[in-house]
């Protein structure tokens, strides 16, 4: 393991971006390391997604990295905040506010899309997004069935804190 110094250094080639909480410790973005179960993962941590004082998830790197960055295109598709504060490049806050305007806008569109696959790329965010809001004292309200039905399959998902 290298040190805080080292690190930050290495980082200097990634302009406008914070540095992840592993790349601080000393680890490699690409070093596979194992998890607490003796799996191989690369970086050896997780992202963090905090709503005030608690954390609401804390999935593995790809999982939060490819959330963060589909939510964020989906946001820019229709125009309105994140709500995520990057605190480091694996660490976000999130605004509530601009966040459950969001979501319950994707939460719209989701239930009324007809075309299948717009319905598919809506959910790939919109069911991680139900449990955080729900974790965060923030549950969306069902108004037809199609919304009961993707509330019920985002409380299947096996999601860490």
């Amino acid at each position: 393991m290298t040190g805080l110094g080292e690190a930050r250094t290495r980082l200097a080639d990634r302009p406008g971006r914070p540095a992840g909480r592993s790349e601080l410790l000393g680890h490699d973005p690409g070093d596979r390391v194992a998890d607490r179960h003796g799996r191989g993962q690369v970086g050896g941590m997780s992202y963090v997604f905090d709503a005030g004082a608690e954390t609401v998830w804390s999935p593995a790197l790809r999982t939060g990295e490819l959330y963060a960055r589909f939510l964020r295109e989906t946001a820019a598709v229709l125009g309105l905040p994140t709500g995520l504060v990057e605190i480091a490049s694996d660490m976000y806050e999130i605004d509530l506010g601009p966040y459950e305007t969001l979501i319950a806008a994707i939460f719209e569109t989701t239930s009324a899309a007809r075309q299948p696959v717009l319905r598919g790329l809506l959910e790939s965010v919109l069911l991680p997004s139900i449990v955080i809001l729900d974790r965060a004292g923030r549950p969306l309200t069902a108004t037809s069935p199609e919304q009961v039905d993707l509330i019920a399959r985002a409380q299947a998902l096996a999601m860490p804190r």
